[in-house]
């Protein structure tokens, strides 16, 4: 492991990793007991997300089952390395942003909406909710996935409600856009379905405003991973007309309601985000003290250089 380390580490030795028997090899690190090991192997997946043709090849070899599986069997035993957690948050979240297929091909073939149900169901895996959710939510793009979702008592509808009820606010908000995305494509074919997740998308802003999980709790960066890609413009699709509808005609109160609610909490997050921000000169010096590890100074440079725009800006 330490040897494919190293190979991985140099951009064009990557090919050699992803050679099926090599690769295949690498995954089945993942039925052992060693967070260590398991560590090195994440790390390893997330670089070889930067090789060409590499993702197909992840996903054909079940590579998001097992990274999944690694971080239920890690936190199941108690407190799972950060470096593990954050390597494996990565490799899943750059995965099926960039191939939503990949989440799709794990329902399908690795029992993976079962898995989701098991992890939400259990307490002891309530700090995966905010992430599982995340994978949702950048597949829903997909029309399969949201048909696995708002299938009538299938195990999605328990997945959606478990996300709606869960004590993570971020999975909670998740939630509701996800509610509001299969009413806006029609999915739910019982009508009665359709009126009650509407009622029930009425009622998250007030849950969320009122209880111990409440915007306050959200983060600025937590939103901009909502918003991040196309997903602003998927958000934007819910309160705008399809086909050759008059502007407004199909609207769906309860999700145009929704999606202003969220789009009022994101403007103040980036506003209370600009306002926390340190001066010039603090930030200057901060990046100074920084620039003692290039891989911290260049992640730096990344989020707060000059050519970043602001919180508001973005929005």
């Amino acid at each position: 492991v330490s040897h494919l380390q190293r190979l991985a580490a140099n951009e064009v030795n990557l090919f050699r990793i992803c050679h099926p028997s090599v690769l295949s090899a690498l995954l089945d690190l993942g039925d052992t007991n060693n967070s260590d090991l398991h560590t090195r192997l994440c790390t390893i997946l997330k670089q070889l997300l930067s090789k060409e043709g590499s993702r197909q090849l992840l996903i054909e070899f079940s590579a998001l089952s097992v990274v999944i599986s690694i971080l239920e069997k890690n936190i199941g035993d108690g407190e799972p390395p950060a470096a593990l957690v954050s390597s494996a948050h990565f490799f899943c979240l750059s995965l099926v942003e960039h191939s939503p297929t990949s989440l799709l091909v794990f329902f399908r073939n690795d029992g993976g909406m079962v898995q989701f149900r098991r992890l939400l169901r259990d307490p002891k895996y309530t700090t995966l909710h905010d992430f599982l959710a995340l994978l949702l939510w950048l597949a829903m793009a997909l029309p399969e996935i949201q048909s696995a979702l708002s299938e009538a008592d299938g195990i999605g509808m328990e997945v959606l409600a478990a996300f709606y009820q869960s004590p993570n606010p971020l999975a909670r908000l998740l939630s509701g856009l996800m509610i509001a995305t299969l009413l806006k494509h029609h999915r739910f074919t019982h009508p009665e379905t359709a009126q009650r997740a509407a009622m029930s998308l009425e009622l998250l802003p007030k849950d969320l405003q009122s209880g111990p999980n409440s915007p306050p709790g959200l983060e600025y960066r937590q939103l901009r991973l909502v918003c991040k890609g196309n997903n602003m413009a998927r958000i934007a699709q819910l309160v705008t007309s399809s086909g050759d509808k008059p502007e407004g005609e199909d609207a769906i109160p309860a999700v145009t309601f929704f999606v202003c609610w969220f789009v009022s909490v994101l403007v103040t997050k980036a506003a209370a985000a600009t306002t926390d921000k340190p001066s010039s000169a603090a930030a200057a010096a901060a990046a100074s003290g920084a620039a003692s590890s290039s891989h911290e100074a260049g992640s730096a440079a990344a989020g707060g250089g000059p050519s970043t725009p602001s919180p508001r800006e973005d929005v």
